[in-house]
C-alpha cells in the first residue's frame, strides 16, 4: 500500500471546543495515522497550543513520531482595508508518522 506524498491535514481549532472536545480530536488524529500512516496537525493563533499538545500526547503514548515542526506567522487584512488593519497570528504545523510499535 503506497502512502500519498503529502500527509493529510487535521486543522485544530479552539472555535468549536464545546462541540468537539480534545478526545474527539485525538481520536481523529489516531484514525488518520492508522489509515494514512502520516498526519499534519495544523493550528493558527490560539490553536497552536492545542496542536502541540495533541502531538505530545500522541508521541508520549507511543502512537506517533514527530517528523517535522514548522512555525510561521501569517498576516491578514482586516475588514477596513486600512493600512493599520493588518492582524498577525502564529501558525504551527506538526507532521507525525505512525510509530513502529503502534498497534495497527
Amino acid at each position: 500500500m503506497a502512502i500519498d506524498a503529502r500527509a493529510p491535514d487535521l486543522v485544530v481549532s479552539n472555535a468549536r471546543a464545546a462541540e468537539r472536545d480534545f478526545t474527539h480530536t485525538l481520536a481523529r488524529a489516531r484514525a488518520m495515522l492508522r489509515t494514512h500512516g502520516e498526519v499534519t496537525l495544523s493550528g493558527i493563533g490560539n490553536a497552536t497550543q492545542r496542536a502541540l499538545v495533541l502531538s505530545e500526547v500522541l508521541t508520549s503514548r507511543g502512537d506517533a513520531v514527530v517528523m517535522k515542526v514548522q512555525t510561521s506567522a501569517r498576516g491578514a487584512l482586516g475588514e477596513d482595508d486600512d493600512e493599520d488593519a493588518w492582524t498577525h497570528g502564529a501558525k504551527v504545523e506538526v507532521t507525525l508518522t505512525r510509530a513502529l510499535s503502534a498497534n495497527a
